[in-house]
């Protein structure tokens, strides 16, 4: 009979790992993305047996059928989404594991998937050797939690055989003590080792003979008392379950571990020793520590990020509302940071990031807190800032602290910090009061050029709260057509007559009247609202132009101005093209300005666009040029045909010897690549008189016309307007 028993464990357990090795693994696949499934089936089919599905709610369908090891599932599907179906997954099939598939790059997501219940998580585009090292981690995750549930529900139904037959059980006991992957010991009463399997000889570096009648060498020192309390319990019918602890190596390392523990009987029922089997679960604290650092640090410099800083100002603000303490939050934002990103790229961006916290987080003093809130944005909390002189010497401080330059990349890179300061209770009594408030005051920082510090003031929230009506006002403005299109002359230089225009939008508010661009283009371009105002520019002045050219003006020419936004989309070759088709003006006719930056920003990518919109026969000139980051090795580079001369170096060009020399360089320039030059903000006739010299090309500005709508400029093409005759023209400038 004990023979019989002994080979039916070795059996039951022989069978158990056998049929896990042979049978292939069986996996669901669930993406509302054909690509992505094929993909994934033809990388995982040869290895494993792969079923495919296109939306959660058929998962859920095909899991009540059939039995799946492991379920790799997008996140986003129509219908219910990833995070949504897991719990379900869960419930009706305990065993199987998930792995969710996201293309969110942010760790907010993957939280978010581990919290629903998925083992692992999957950004896209995804490396297929990520993905097969996550499918086989996933699947030996399963394997264990079964081998473990197996052997579990095994020895329980082994413990309670508390019959005449007791030795024989033990016998059969021993066998898949033997072959558990789980740590399994037993003590006798007096805590001596009597047991010991080779599970736990490969977790605690102990071998059997080396323990065996010893007192258990595995228990720190800070947690003996634990252990003598658990033990008595056991003894007494109190077994342990599922219990959190952490145990020592040979080699004196620590390793986490949960414990589960219950009493020996002998024949006659009596308690003679107590039975443990310990789980190593390392690597899942180790996961679980790592997803609870990047949930509270920002991954780039280390800092706390601003969940920890939110947390940590709370608590400060119900210190201090006991203590009456007042304190300070403080914004750090590093002046033209987007232009170091966009020069040097963001490898160097990241870098002098790091370098800066690290600078920064020396000049914090011991009570205090940093945090990193957006890309160069810190934030501070001053619990010992009494007053606001307190903070504006922290804030100065840290502005000295940056004056020395930052060696990146053997480049020397000198940095300047706009800071906004909130002081508690004087601005706000709560932390988003506070941190609103501090963001207010820093955007009238950067307003005042950078370099500086401004503390709160109410009127911040009254501009700030007329932005944002100025926002709302702005979306609604599209849909009620209250955006006009207004043309400003360019002229030829040389004949003096009206060659084109350039198209410029003007916001006419039914209650405000006529809002200056100044105002509301720096708002649409954040906002996103500058893709359908450009696109509604370009159509009008397309649509106008060839009305014109119906008229018989049949040489005008109209130039629209492209965001840097616009520019950057990737239906803008499309959107173009369709304009110019349903308007049928001449693509000849068509120029687009755009901006250096723009072009400086990708120069690779704008010189494939340029190239096409070239190839249409769209004429294409440089605005502003001069006034941004120019790379005159790429400039031979670019398929375009006019450089604009930026204002401000016209505007002082007769009286500053600088600014010619500059104009002349960029008109030589221009004429030795065989391209056009238009000069702007032409307003006098001395430099009217300047540029004629230099033999520039065009020229716009208020000496010869403001912008004005279309019916005035339809006058000035009417009366036949040039330079010779603007001093007796009869319209009137309208800006």
């Amino acid at each position: 009979m004990i023979a019989s028993l002994e080979q039916a464990a070795r059996t039951a357990s022989k069978n158990f790992m056998t049929d896990r090795e042979d049978k292939k693994a069986r996996v669901l696949i669930a993406d509302d993305d054909e690509q992505i499934r094929d993909v994934l089936h033809e990388l995982l089919s040869e290895t494993y047996e792969c079923f495919e599905v296109n939306s959660g709610e058929e998962a859920l369908e095909t899991i009540g059928r059939e039995t799946f090891d492991l379920v790799l599932s997008d996140i986003m599907m129509g219908g219910i989404t990833g995070l949504e179906m897991v719990p379900q997954v869960l419930e009706q099939s305990p065993d199987t594991v998930v792995i969710m598939i996201s293309g969110e790059q942010n760790i907010e997501s993957a939280i978010d998937a581990l919290r629903a219940g998925a083992f692992d998580y999957i950004t896209k585009p995804f490396d297929l050797q990520h993905v097969e090292a996550a499918v086989r981690r996933a699947l030996e995750h399963q394997e264990l939690r079964r081998s473990k549930r197996y052997y579990e529900n095994f020895l329980e139904e082994m413990v309670k055989q508390r019959t005449a037959e007791l030795d024989k059980a033990n016998q059969t006991l021993r066998v898949l003590i033997e072959a558990s992957p789980l740590a399994i010991f037993v003590l006798d009463e007096k805590k001596n080792v009597i047991l010991w399997n080779p599970a736990a000889e490969q977790t605690f570096g102990w071998s059997k003979i080396e323990v065996l009648n010893k007192p258990l060498p595995i228990i720190p020192e800070d947690r003996r008392e634990d252990f003598e309390k658990g033990f008595a319990d056991t003894l007494q019918g109190r077994a342990i379950a599922n219990y959190e602890a952490y145990h020592q190596k040979k080699d004196g390392s620590l390793v986490d571990v949960n414990i589960w523990t219950t009493r020996l009987l002998n024949p006659d029922g009596e308690v003679n020793g107590v039975m443990a089997i310990v789980a190593d679960i390392t690597e899942r604290k180790q996961a679980e520590e790592k997803i609870h650092y990047l949930a509270y640090n920002d991954t780039l410099t280390g800092l706390p990020n601003r969940v920890s800083f939110e947390e940590r100002l709370n608590e400060a603000l119900t210190r201090g509302e006991s203590s009456q303490q007042p304190l300070a939050v403080m914004f750090l934002s590093l002046d033209r940071f987007k232009k170091f990103n966009d020069t040097l790229g963001h490898i160097i961006g990241d870098q002098l990031l790091r370098s800066v916290s690290e600078r920064l987080s020396t000049a914090v003093r011991e009570g205090d807190a940093i945090a990193r809130f957006a890309s160069d944005e810190f934030a501070f909390l001053l619990t010992r800032a009494r007053t606001a002189d307190d903070a504006a010497e922290m804030a100065q401080k840290f502005q000295n602290i940056l004056e020395a330059p930052f060696k990146v990349d053997d480049q020397e890179l000198y940095v300047t910090a706009s800071i906004g300061i909130g002081l508690y209770p004087h601005d706000a009594v709560d932390a988003q009061g506070l941190l609103k408030n501090a963001g207010a005051a820093l955007y009238r920082a950067k307003q005042q050029g950078g370099s500086n510090f401004q503390f709160y003031t109410a009127d911040m929230n009254e501009r700030a709260l007329k932005r944002l009506s100025l926002e709302n006002q702005l979306r609604s403005a599209i849909e009620r057509k209250e955006f006009k299109v207004y043309y400003q002359p360019q002229v030829n230089i040389t004949t003096g007559q009206i060659v084109g225009m350039e198209a410029l939008v003007r916001w006419q508010h039914p209650e405000m009247g006529l809002v200056s661009p100044a105002e509301f283009i720096p708002l649409a371009e954040d906002t996103g609202l500058i893709a359908p105002i450009g696109e509604l520019v370009l159509r009008s002045a397309c649509a106008q132009t060839k009305s014109w050219h119906d008229c018989g003006f049949n040489s005008l020419r109209v130039a629209v101005n492209l965001s840097p936004r616009q520019f950057q989309q990737p239906d803008l070759l499309l959107m173009i093209e369709t304009t110019l088709k349903e308007t049928g003006l001449r693509p000849e006719s068509l120029e687009l300005e755009v901006t250096e930056s723009s072009v400086m920003k990708n120069t690779e990518s704008a010189i494939k666009t340029l190239s096409e919109l070239k190839s249409m026969g769209i004429k294409i000139s440089i605005d502003d040029f001069g006034s941004g980051y120019s790379s005159l090795g790429y400039l031979k580079h670019l398929p375009i045909d006019v450089l604009k001369i930026d204002q401000s170096f016209v505007r002082d060009m007769t009286t500053a010897p600088n600014d010619a020399a500059i104009v002349m360089a960029i008109i030589q320039l221009a004429h030795s690549l065989q391209l056009k030059v238009t000069a702007e903000g032409v307003e006098t006739e001395d430099q009217l008189r300047f540029l004629r010299l230099l033999r520039c090309d065009e020229m716009q500005g208020y000496l010869f016309c403001r912008p004005v709508p279309v019916e005035a400029f339809e006058q000035l093409l009417i009366e036949g307007r040039s330079l010779g005759t603007m001093k007796t023209a009869s319209v009137s400038p309208v800006i």
